[in-house]
């Protein structure tokens, strides 16, 4: 399965999840059009991540926050 992080463009807390990906050649893809402000404050957003933080992941485990947590995953 594909880890899918929701982030905006740039942040490094979600790239260190990307190079971690990138090292272990697991399958990441960024949410398109996430907007920081808007797209995290969304009832389907906070429904998965309820503190609205990102970077956040959607995996097949459940939903991750923290970016520490998801480059572990």
């Amino acid at each position: 399965m594909t880890v899918k992080i929701h982030s905006y463009a740039g942040n490094p807390r979600s790239q260190k999840a990307q190079i971690a990906a990138e090292y272990a050649g697991a399958s990441v893809e960024l949410a398109a059009n996430f907007q920081m402000g808007v797209t995290n404050k969304t009832p389907e957003f906070l429904t998965n991540f309820p503190f609205g933080k990102v970077p956040a992941a959607e995996t097949a485990d459940g939903p991750l926050f923290e970016s520490n947590a998801i480059a572990y995953y």
